[in-house]
């Protein structure tokens, strides 16, 4: 049976605003969670994660105009992610303790009981460095990543996200929410080799080709199953896109 760490990141704050559903509903009994938090008191947390600090301190009096080129707010997802790989991935000679590592965003609901055999049927691809939600003609959702802890390619793939905060080069970048940046360095790697073979990714939405009911691909898919109540939706605690599923 391969084996799951479900990674996700919260504080004090999102946690009281949202992210409690997540911890009530999340499937405990079933798969290993993994909660990282730049914030040490935070609810229910595993890992203090202090990876960030230093591109939060340099940047956060940087001028924002609007939500895409908002680098410190979206760069704690990519740290969150690179910290449970040092602690749980094929890291250096340390071996793996999980196949996979999922990160799902804070604000999702599940409705169903998630197993790893539906991980296996629903959303992994072993011969792939990592899966992803894309969409057409537009940024992929990354409310869901599926990243493979037996590959070494997965970690330099999360390592290369990270350098580009840690260098700032992400302000180099046209936008620079998660999204966008994770998009833009899985084009780089998907057209060079690593070290042994070649970086590949799979498209979980590949078969859809239309526009999807408020874009919200993650619901059309899985909807079913877990509902990420993003933006707005996060108020009222649901998606009306999953609930059609």
């Amino acid at each position: 049976m391969l084996k799951t760490l479900v990674v996700t990141s919260w504080n004090s704050k999102l946690y009281n605003e949202y992210a409690h559903r997540f911890w009530r509903t999340c499937p405990h009994e079933e798969l290993d969670l993994c909660v990282v938090s730049e914030q040490a008191d935070a609810p229910h947390i595993n890992i203090h994660m202090r990876a960030q600090r230093p591109f939060v301190q340099r940047n956060s009096i940087r001028p924002v105009k609007g939500f895409k080129w908002d680098a410190v707010r979206f760069c704690y997802k990519p740290y969150a992610i690179w910290t449970a790989f040092q602690e749980h991935g094929k890291w250096g000679e340390k071996p793996a303790k999980y196949d996979r590592i999922v990160w799902l965003d804070a604000d999702t609901v599940f409705k169903q009981q998630i197993t790893e055999q539906w991980i296996t049927d629903n959303i992994w691809y072993y011969d792939s460095a990592m899966a992803y939600m894309g969409r057409p003609n537009y940024h992929s959702e990354t409310g869901l990543l599926v990243f493979n802890n037996t590959d070494t390619l997965a970690r330099e793939y999360v390592e290369y996200v990270c350098e580009l905060y840690n260098t700032d080069k992400v302000y180099e970048l046209d936008e620079y929410h998660d999204s966008y940046v994770w998009d833009w360095a899985r084009s780089k790697h998907e057209r060079r080799r690593g070290k042994q073979k070649q970086f590949k990714f799979k498209d979980l939405a590949d078969k859809v080709t239309h526009k999807v009911q408020g874009g919200h691909i993650q619901a059309h898919l899985y909807g079913k199953y877990m509902d990420h109540c993003k933006g707005k939706r996060k108020q009222i605690g649901y998606s009306a896109e999953a609930q059609t599923q």
